[in-house]
């Protein structure tokens, strides 16, 4: 025989889960940055500065909006030069929404794609220097600031 709540005589209590915005921007990073056709997530200063420190941020090019309809993602890439930039938003979109909303439950109702930049092959490295150049504008900016 099977025992349920009221039975045991426990109070009632109500389920909630909660996931945190950041998750879901992981989630849509790796979802997006593995996508063929995006040579890299496009980072701003705090990407350089965790860079840096020696973290790894798989949120970077990534903003997540969460309200009782759904999500709103906003993606930042650096595209590789030659990819027709259509096609590669669309795939980045069904992407992103495939993974948000196969991972979290959640209703993914926009997904946004921006170019930030065409990478030519040495996305490494270019992106080494525009980390690297943002870091130092951040630096020169609080120094003379």
């Amino acid at each position: 025989m099977e025992t349920t709540v009221e039975e045991r005589g426990e109070k009632e209590y109500k389920e909630s889960i909660e996931i945190a915005d950041e998750v879901i921007q992981v989630i849509a990073g790796i979802a997006a940055s593995k996508t063929e056709g995006v040579a890299a997530m496009s980072g701003g200063i705090t990407d350089g500065i965790a860079k840096r420190l020696g973290r790894k941020n798989l949120s970077r090019g990534v903003k997540v909006t969460v309200n009782e309809k759904g999500a709103n993602i906003d993606v930042y890439i650096i595209a590789k030069a030659g990819t027709v930039l259509t096609a590669l938003f669309r795939e980045v979109q069904k992407n992103v929404k495939n993974a948000v909303e196969g991972m979290t439950g959640i209703t993914v109702e926009e997904v946004n794609v921006y170019t930030q930049g065409l990478s030519f092959g040495n996305e490494e490295d270019t992106e080494e220097v525009e980390e690297e150049k943002s870091v130092v504008e951040a630096e020169n900016s609080v120094e003379g600031g």
